[in-house]
């Protein structure tokens, strides 16, 4: 079974989380605006009320000389997107009609901890490539217990493996949590990293995918540039 590698080890990862500014304190974002996602939205139809609001709150992302996102990028307070990896079209396996599963996409999450009942800890979470049919899940925790492994938990699908997350958490903690979603967790719920997972090289290609059925829908996507634009 192959591993993500632990990013947390290195000084990249050091520096990556520093720049969200996680570990100190719950990031905010540099959002668009009401007033000027308001705006916009009126001017482009098919838009929801809910997908206003999401607009309201969207991070402003700058971009390299290349138009590439800069990153790491807060997306919000307690979740930042690291990485965007690869696009692989050739496994159908590695798509749905909804959503995309970049090999690499990693975040950086908050949560409750598994090692100290009243503490919220870091984990990262990550798509690895097993060298099978389908992409692997896999979340690591920033902090262990002493002279224990790093705690690293892995599964088919991003709801199973922040469920297995969940039910380690509980056992440190009294009461039960509410329901993880792990698509949220791994930001491809996220309605700009779905945009920006659409733009990287081979996702047209991706035979299963359908924008219209995706976070970022194609009347989403020009209200998210035109947001960007301001």
């Amino acid at each position: 079974m192959a591993e993500l590698s632990d990013p947390g080890q290195t000084p990249q990862r050091a520096a990556a989380v520093a720049a969200t500014g996680l570990p100190s304190a719950a990031a905010r974002p540099v959002s668009v605006g009401g007033e000027a996602a308001a705006a916009i939205a009126a001017a482009i139809p098919g838009l929801t009320a809910s997908q206003v609001q999401v607009l309201e709150r969207l991070p402003v992302v700058r971009r390299d000389g290349s138009g590439r996102p800069v990153l790491p990028l807060v997306l919000s307070e307690g979740l930042s997107l690291l990485a965007l990896g690869r696009v692989d079209p050739a496994r159908p396996a590695f798509h749905t009609e909804r959503y995309i599963f970049p090999v690499g996409l990693t975040t950086l999450v908050q949560y409750p901890s598994t090692v100290h009942p009243a503490a919220e800890a870091h984990y990262t979470c990550g798509i690895a490539d097993s060298g099978g049919d389908a992409p692997l899940f896999v979340v690591m925790a920033a902090e262990t217990q002493p002279g224990q492994q790093q705690q690293q938990w892995v599964d088919a699908t991003p709801d199973g493996v922040w469920q297995q997350v969940q039910a380690q958490v509980e056992r440190v903690r009294i009461g039960q949590l509410p329901a993880v979603n792990g698509y949220d967790q791994f930001g491809l719920f996220h309605p700009l990293v779905s945009m920006l997972i659409q733009e990287l090289p081979g996702a047209g290609q991706c035979q299963n995918f359908k924008p219209v059925e995706s976070p970022a829908n194609p009347h989403m996507v020009v209200a998210i540039k035109q947001c960007q634009l301001l």
